[in-house]
């Protein structure tokens, strides 16, 4: 019995001794395929992607959307990047182009891994990621950019006890200003496939059958435009982001109280310019760009939506004149920009005057249609003059509101009667005429 119960304790002490080791840390194979998606929570675009990787030939490759957008990392010499996109001009349409961007002794280019560099992680035990998945967890933390940056890898085991990547979140804290992630990026590895071999045809540029040409953007945007995993994964690559920001910063004149909102303001540059590219990769119609707003939080940019709601359901607009829709020959697009109906680009600064912004360019148009002419209106005037009508000038207001005190004041000025757009609420100058008259206006009625 004595030695029975003695073997039972030696058993006890073996079980807790392995359960307390951790686990053979993750070598990821020299050569492989990934399919997986990269999320950015902030503005739920999701980017779904195959990747190649041979450290052998020192060559990467991403894919985005099937392949209609291609990136290639090449690393022999001083290295060289290709990027494939669909270019529309006033000349062609989605036309497949080639650009390329050599590497430096001084910045060469090297193939672009999809893992974080993981000597400088560290496990962290059994974790639920953000799937709610529990998964071996590893991470480590680094101060980039003057904010703290952790970068956390799950990892699930096969039958061989093979590690096999699941999901990887940066996420960079700002703790200096408003606390909390500013800035989160997501990477979710559906598919892991380690390999012997990857032909060589996968990394040749020339069996797209392109010309490639030089990058036409400023150097400082070429990071972000040939890798766009360079700055997620660890370790990062910053200095193009520095590059771009103090571009930006001399560019809109910025002023910054203290370093600590520089590097605030430098974060949510990046993730704005991350949102930015990964955007463009989706071959919308549009293409966004940089503008003086890439340094506000979502919360700057909230406060410049000054539309004022109402549960009133009627705003005194005239209804809609037609009721079948089927008997309106609509085409699949029409530019009026074509026709000299549309002003040039406004700007509403830092003032809450969308709702003023929007109801001029409406009776711009009106009155183009009307006239032939294009007449370039005063939203300051509407600004100024309209408070008595529910608006606030640069806090808010609501188009029933401006459209009301138009129709009661026989019109709103044009721009260089009434004076420029000031950004600010300003004396209204309520002795002018205004000869844009405003006889009514119209709920459209949408046909779905």
């Amino acid at each position: 019995m004595f030695s029975t119960k003695i073997a039972v304790v030696c058993l006890l002490h073996v079980i807790v001794a392995v359960s307390c080791d951790d686990p053979v840390k993750p070598v990821w194979s020299e050569k492989y395929l990934i399919n997986g998606m990269i999320h950015y929570p902030d503005t739920e675009i999701k980017e779904f992607f195959d990747m190649w990787y041979d450290s052998s030939r020192n060559a990467s490759r991403i894919d985005f959307y099937g392949g209609s957008v291609k990136y290639y990392q090449l690393g022999n010499g001083n290295g060289v990047q290709y990027k494939i996109v669909p270019v529309t001009t006033e000349e062609v349409l989605n036309e497949r182009t080639c650009f390329q961007i050599d590497g430096t002794a001084q910045n060469p280019i090297g193939p672009q891994a999809m893992f974080p560099n993981m000597d400088e992680l560290e496990y962290r035990g059994l974790k639920v990621n953000q799937m709610g998945k529990q998964a071996e967890c590893y991470e480590t933390e680094k101060e980039i950019m003057g904010t703290n940056h952790k970068y956390t890898l799950w990892v699930n085991r096969d039958a061989q006890n093979n590690a096999v990547p699941v999901y990887y979140e940066l996420a960079g804290h700002n703790t200096l200003m408003p606390p909390g992630p500013t800035d989160v990026v997501d990477i979710v590895y559906f598919k892991y496939t380690p390999v012997t071999d990857i032909p060589a045809d996968v990394f040749n540029v020339s069996n797209e059958g392109l010309k490639c040409k030089p990058y036409p953007g400023p150097a400082s945007h070429k990071v972000h435009a040939f890798n766009p995993v360079a700055d997620i994964i660890h370790p990062q690559k910053t200095e193009h982001v520095e590059a771009r920001f103090k571009e930006f910063v001399n560019t809109h004149g910025k002023q910054y109280e203290s370093d600590d909102e520089h590097s605030f303001r430098k974060l949510l540059f990046r993730r704005n310019v991350r949102y930015i590219e990964a955007v463009n990769r989706q071959n919308k119609s549009y293409t966004l760009g940089v503008n003086h707003l890439a340094d506000r939080t979502d919360e700057e940019m909230q406060v410049l939506r000054g539309r004022i709601s109402s549960d009133e359901v009627d705003n005194e607009g005239l209804p809609f004149p037609y009721e079948n829709p089927e008997a309106i020959i609509v085409p699949d697009e029409h530019d009026w920009r074509l026709y000299g109906a549309v002003t040039s680009m406004k700007d509403q600064a830092h003032c809450s005057s969308c709702w003023a912004f929007g109801v001029i360019a409406a009776l711009e148009g009106a009155y183009f249609l009307k006239t032939g002419e294009l007449k370039i209106l005063s939203e300051q005037a509407v600004m100024d003059c309209a408070w008595g009508f529910g608006n606030n000038g640069c806090h808010g207001g609501s188009p029933k509101g401006a459209y009301q005190w138009i129709k009661k004041h026989n019109g709103v000025p044009a721009t260089d009667e009434y004076g420029k757009y000031l950004g600010e609420n300003a004396n209204c100058r309520a002795d002018l005429s205004n000869n844009t008259n405003l006889y009514c206006y119209r709920n459209l009625k949408f046909h779905l």
